[in-house]
């Protein structure tokens, strides 16, 4: 990983799989805050015109205590760009070499492709779901519902949006780590933005800005859900890096973040790929 010292702390980066070793003088354990972030999933694509965005992977933080041993970091790889439903993101991991007693942060789940892949799949944040829609097609956020065996870390995942039959051409955007996305309305060709991203360690000011993005408030922000793309508007990313739809529609590496819906077909419509998920993170913060 890559220290960078600030002030009275070290923050400890990994963007690649690696080992995090603990040594100190005495005895007893150590405190330290951890973010875990999973590979946010490839949006969907369509040889016509709708695609839902990638949901971003899930996002587990808190603080935890740690002994003298070695921690295996596992980092997930985001989503690959394909045909029809994207592809999911990658789990990431922290903690012992053999489970149980670590944190896993779930990959995000692929965004949907029109007519035959439409459904968008489960992650530790849901995907979009495309057209048709006549039932529930979007991805489910699981995030929330893992257990570690670690007191101390909260989970957070959301769902995608879905979209409605009799509308056509609809795409919904993935979820994010700090919002589900808004579900399409009944008419036709609708598009909807990602899930909102959320915040690193409550806001802290000490992560420098080559990690994750600006947001609405102080910090570096996180696993936003990828963007839909509809027949007459594409529509953006829910922030954390997501993609947009449409064209430029990949997420930033290391922000877990969903890629943005790609669908040829319609004024609006992009190159056919769907864009490709952000891989994931683990931020490690402790005491001088």
């Amino acid at each position: 990983g890559t220290k960078v010292p600030s002030g009275s702390n070290t923050y400890h980066f990994f963007t690649s799989p690696d080992t995090f070793d603990v040594t100190y003088d005495g005895s007893g354990s150590k405190d330290i805050e951890i973010l875990v972030i999973g590979g946010g999933a490839a949006g969907g694509s369509s040889p016509n015109n709708s695609a839902g965005g990638g949901g971003a992977g899930g996002f587990v933080e808190g603080p935890i205590t740690v002994d003298q041993s070695s921690y295996v970091v596992t980092i997930g790889a985001g989503g690959a760009s394909g045909a029809m439903s994207g592809r999911p993101g990658a789990d990431s991991y922290f903690g012992p070499p053999s489970p149980p007693g670590g944190i896993t942060a779930l990959g995000g789940g692929g965004g949907g492709g029109q007519s035959s892949t439409p459904a968008a799949e489960p992650g530790g944040s849901g995907g979009g779901g495309a057209f048709p829609g006549s039932s529930d097609n979007s991805g489910t956020g699981d995030q929330p519902g893992q257990s570690h065996g670690i007191s101390g870390v909260s989970n957070f995942g959301n769902k995608g949006g879905r979209t409605f039959s009799p509308g056509s051409a609809q795409g919904a955007g993935g979820g994010g780590a700090g919002g589900a996305a808004s579900n399409t309305n009944p008419s036709p060709n609708m598009a909807t933005a990602g899930g909102a991203a959320k915040v690193a360690l409550s806001g802290d000011s000490g992560i420098p800005p080559s990690y994750g993005t600006p947001g609405p408030s102080p910090g570096r922000w996180f696993a936003g859900g990828g963007g839909a793309d509809g027949y007459t508007a594409h529509t953006n990313g829910g922030g954390g890096g997501a993609g947009n739809a449409g064209t430029n529609s990949d997420a930033d590496a290391n922000t877990g973040s969903g890629g943005g819906g790609n669908a040829p077909g319609g004024p609006a419509g992009g190159p056919g790929t769907g864009g490709t998920g952000g891989s994931g993170i683990v931020i490690i913060k402790y005491a001088n």
